[in-house]
């Protein structure tokens, strides 16, 4: 089958399938192999070249079952885009496909285009009123920083500069009736507004109480007011969390794991976990399993990789 010469007519591509076909139970996916083989046997088809072949195939399910046949022939060429998408990059690709009234999707118009929306045939009944509206998202916060902005003077002065000179201070922009500075919404002068934004930036489920830096870099991507950064480490450190992170560590790390049978704490240094108890340096050792630890961590070793 190696020295087989390469066909030139389908004539010739027959007798290659045919001969290949008989050892087709040893060949390892050679309907998949032939699948492109037999496509060359169709009228006006054959066009024997050394170019690349690659064939893919992917059985429809879920809703993707209920896509028209425009629809499913558009989500082939996806996924065929998709696969291959490394071979494609950098360069134009021509995309042939056997669906022939592709051709004119474009071109169909109301009752001839079965999937038409109903926009595309409000002319047909002059009795027919149509209400057509758009949904787009409004900040509400932002007309409370706006409402601010009337009672901070340093605000009001830039807005006073900007609008007679808008070049004097490059940084500062206005869009909508807020301020920005280096495209981040300028906070005016308000102590509600801002804690409200430190909330959101430190204390809020999205934040998840996350330290000075990180808390500090969240505010930065989009907000700015002067000694913004002092009043971050200012509400970080009054924070009433920063003295649970102690027991919610501690509660990790004295909780019993399924999968390794120990407790973190067991696993790390040897022992039980020590209760929570009132420590006095130099007092009862019984009372102070801690410090007759001495070199026992490890004890647990052979059984902690047994877990593993």
């Amino acid at each position: 089958m190696i020295k087989w010469p390469v066909p030139k007519s389908i004539k010739a591509l027959r007798g290659v399938l045919g001969f290949t076909g008989y050892y087709k139970k040893f060949i390892l996916d050679y309907g998949i192999i032939a699948t492109l083989l037999k496509a060359l046997l169709k009228n006006e088809a054959f066009k024997w070249s050394k170019g690349r072949l690659a064939f893919s195939s992917q059985a429809l399910k879920g809703k993707n079952l209920q896509l028209s046949t425009y629809g499913k022939e558009f989500l082939a060429l996806v996924l065929a885009i998709k696969k291959w998408r490394p071979y494609l990059l950098g360069g134009s690709f021509i995309i042939r496909n056997d669906h022939h009234s592709l051709k004119y999707l474009m071109e169909q118009k109301g009752v001839e285009n079965k999937v038409a929306d109903s926009s595309s045939r409000k002319d047909q009944d002059e009795n027919v009123h149509y209400v057509l509206a758009i949904s787009v998202p409004n900040a509400t916060w932002l007309g409370e920083i706006k409402r601010a902005y009337v009672e901070d003077q340093a605000v009001q002065q830039q807005f006073v500069i900007l609008q007679q000179n808008p070049t004097t201070n490059s940084s500062l922009s206005i869009e909508g009736g807020v301020f920005f500075k280096k495209g981040r919404s300028y906070i005016p002068n308000c102590a509600d507004l801002k804690v409200r934004i430190l909330h959101f930036i430190h204390a809020s489920p999205v934040a998840g109480h996350s330290g000075f830096h990180k808390s500090l870099q969240r505010a930065r991507s989009g907000f700015y007011w002067p000694g913004m950064k002092t009043e971050i480490k200012k509400f970080i450190k009054e924070c009433e969390w920063s003295e649970w992170l102690a027991f919610a560590e501690w509660w990790y790390n004295t909780t019993f794991h399924t999968s390794t049978k120990l407790t973190p704490y067991e696993a790390v240094n040897g022992v039980p976990p020590t209760p929570l108890r009132e420590y006095v340096p130099g007092g009862d050792s019984k009372s102070n399993p801690s410090e007759k630890r001495g070199n026992d961590g490890g004890q647990h070793g052979p059984n902690l990789k047994d877990h593993l």
